[in-house]
């Protein structure tokens, strides 16, 4: 049932928290992602994530459709899930959304309370996705994010973040992601290095930067703190960092086997031998 597979998604946004974070890529975010920063909620005071996995794109028709969850607000008691189209142009304010589908869940269960097609849910449906009404009205929220997946400049001239602005080394590129870090981290000690990594995913519109040790002893990854930041705008949307008590005061990070995914297996090769010549 989607409402069971996206509550399981949802139990952890980022990749490195808790276990009980069910992301099925290890260093991206996952198939659900923040749409606003964390701790910021909408002008409706909801916080929105979206489903990687069911972005579709018509570059033809200037068209994103796309699965969005919204969490519970004050105004709002149920979990929702709403598909919908985005028309999406340079001009924002020509930019349209609107509901294709959307379906609503007692809070917390499973429990489908009203499923509706078309026009069933008009607060998200709009004929203008500019910033008229705020940075984070939903409407706003919705051009940012999606307007990357139809290469449209971002509204207010800047240009899309690339390595070299972030001042990245590049390793490796797989389909999905490109591997980077920043030199000036790397420390290497006996079989440990320290150092910050970046994981580049085009095909979601984001960038992960990771606190990491490569513990070549143990053949683990061990992360300590994470950011995710979008590719067009720059702008961070989740951080976590390792707290006093893990899983209390602040994350549970999972440490992962070198083995365990590109990521991991891209870098632990490529510092094994800057090891090996120290």
């Amino acid at each position: 049932m989607l409402k069971k597979k996206i509550l399981s998604l949802v139990a952890g946004s980022l990749l490195f928290l808790a276990n009980s974070c069910s992301a099925t890529n290890l260093i991206s975010m996952g198939p659900v992602s923040l749409i606003v920063p964390a701790d910021t909620v909408t002008n409706d005071l909801i916080t929105p994530k979206f489903d990687t996995d069911s972005i579709q794109v018509d570059k033809a028709a200037h068209t994103v459709d796309v699965l969005i969850f919204i969490t519970p607000s004050p105004y709002n008691h149920y979990d929702e899930y709403r598909f919908e189209r985005l028309k999406l142009f340079k001009d924002a304010s020509q930019s349209t959304a609107h509901v294709l589908r959307v379906r609503y869940y007692e809070r917390g269960t499973d429990k489908l309370i009203g499923d509706y097609n078309r026009g069933g849910y008009s607060f998200a449906d709009a004929n203008d996705l500019s910033d008229r009404y705020g940075k984070y009205h939903i409407n706003s929220v919705l051009q940012r994010e999606f307007a990357y997946f139809l290469d449209i400049p971002n509204q207010d001239g800047s240009p899309y973040t690339t390595p070299k602005d972030l001042g990245l080394t590049w390793i490796k590129s797989t389909g999905s992601v490109g591997v980077f870090y920043y030199p000036k981290t790397v420390k290497v000690k006996k079989n440990k290095v320290n150092l910050k990594a970046a994981f580049w995913y085009p095909k979601q519109n984001r960038i992960q930067t990771v606190d990491c040790t490569l513990d070549y002893d143990k053949k683990l990854f061990k992360p300590k703190s994470c950011e995710m930041r979008r590719i067009n705008t720059g702008e961070v949307v989740e951080t976590a960092y390792r707290g006093l008590i893990p899983g209390l005061l602040g994350p549970n990070f999972i440490n992962r086997s070198f083995d365990e995914n590109d990521e991991c297996r891209i870098l632990s090769k490529f510092f094994k031998d800057k090891i090996v010549q120290q």
